[in-house]
């Protein structure tokens, strides 16, 4: 399963997601700016995190982006692929 990360509601996987699901795979995704959980490492094929206004820098600002970059963090170290926009 390819999860996608979202930082606002506008923000969408636009053709990524029709490019995974033509790829063969299942596309979730999680809203991090509403706290919602994200998945475990092993239940993750790749994920793709979207952008917003905010900066990266800001977790104090946006404290759901310190929860996404442990998350990023533990897909690089499983060595799961990403893309950020």
């Amino acid at each position: 399963m390819i999860f996608v990360i979202k930082n606002v509601e506008i923000e969408g996987a636009g053709t990524f997601s029709g490019f995974f699901k033509e790829a063969g795979f299942t596309v979730k995704e999680i809203s991090a700016f509403r706290n919602e959980r994200f998945p475990l490492p092993h239940e993750c094929e790749g994920a793709l995190f979207l952008g917003g206004p905010m900066n990266v820098y800001e977790n104090q600002k946006y404290t759901f982006l310190r929860k996404e970059e442990k998350f990023m963090k533990s897909l690089l170290s499983q060595n799961i692929p990403l893309i950020g926009i």
